[in-house]
């Protein structure tokens, strides 16, 4: 099957945050909550577009894989995000190259001066991926999570 990335719509946002991978969602409750939680997932996404957020859906031939988007905090500030299902491996690589050519120098088009990440503690398949993009981590934030999970923040500042 093909790699593909499209415009963000709600539908497939709601279809990849009902098959989300469950470190992904740890990840989401830890800040979000669980009440209706794929339904406020996909809308989150789709409403960041209004305030001047980008979004894409990431495809395995025509099965929806990954939702990944950037939305600006304030000028030059711009909080990267991203949940996949479990068939993530399959565009790994492709997504990975995607991300590099393409997302990243859209989002400093668009302004950004610095590109941030918060990851649970433990997710450390995530945690590897943000360095492959030259993110540092930037430190522990204890008890930054709804039930005190620990949280780090990775960012990107072309330092």
């Amino acid at each position: 099957m093909t790699f593909s990335v499209r415009p963000l719509t709600y539908h497939d946002a709601l279809d990849v945050a009902e098959r989300m991978r469950i470190t992904d969602q740890q990840e989401i409750e830890a800040i979000r909550g669980v009440s209706l939680f794929a339904e406020r997932i996909a809308m989150d996404c789709h409403l960041s577009l209004d305030c001047g957020g980008i979004g894409y859906v990431a495809y395995w031939g025509h099965v929806p894989v990954v939702v990944i988007g950037a939305i600006p905090s304030h000028p030059g500030l711009w909080s990267i995000y991203m949940f996949a299902t479990g068939d993530l491996p399959e565009i790994g690589l492709g997504l990975t190259k995607w991300v590099k050519h393409s997302l990243l120098p859209e989002i400093v088009a668009a302004g950004a001066h610095r590109i941030q990440c918060d990851s649970i503690e433990g997710h450390t398949e995530a945690h590897a991926w943000m360095k492959v993009f030259g993110a540092k981590n930037e430190g522990a934030m204890p008890k930054f999570g709804i039930g005190q999970e620990t949280f780090f923040r990775f960012a990107i500042t072309g330092d």
